[in-house]
């Protein structure tokens, strides 16, 4: 089997072990999250129907999957992982890259520490029905 198929199910195989999110409506200001990548995987991103979320132009948007190992444990059986969702555009899609690139890395990569702290919100839509964007902190060092 060739290296880019190996590569090819080993992402399929990470996406289809699902840890919880960490972060959720109810996190709050100064929540943080520090745990070390054991996956990092693009998904579609869905709204509560399971629908897939479009652009104006049909294609998908798309979020950052980073699941991470972490010393939590809030349940009997609870392995720790945790989940992190990045939307693949914006304030934060430009923070997690200005993060990882800062620590010399070019991607998110299995091994390496992440710390993600929910900082604040950033502006109210003009849609009054959707929520501020949630804005993020993330710090990033390079074990390997």
């Amino acid at each position: 089997m060739a290296e880019s198929d190996i590569n090819n199910m080993a992402q399929r195989f990470a996406e289809a072990v699902s840890a919880p999110g960490y972060f959720t409506k109810e996190s709050e200001v100064g929540d943080s999250i520090t745990g070390t990548i054991v996956a990092a995987n693009f998904r579609d991103r869905r709204d509560a129907k399971g629908k897939v979320q479009r652009w104006d132009d049909d294609t998908p948007q798309e979020n950052l999957v980073i699941t991470m190992e972490t010393t939590l444990s809030q349940f009997d059986g609870d392995d720790g992982k945790r989940s992190i969702y990045v939307k693949w555009w914006g304030e934060q899609r430009r923070d997690i890259a200005k993060a990882v690139n800062a620590a010399g890395a070019t991607v998110p990569t299995a091994g390496d520490t992440l710390t993600v702290t929910y900082v604040g919100d950033g502006p109210q839509p003009k849609d009054k029905a959707l929520s501020p964007e949630k804005l993020y902190e993330y710090e990033y060092v390079r074990n390997s």
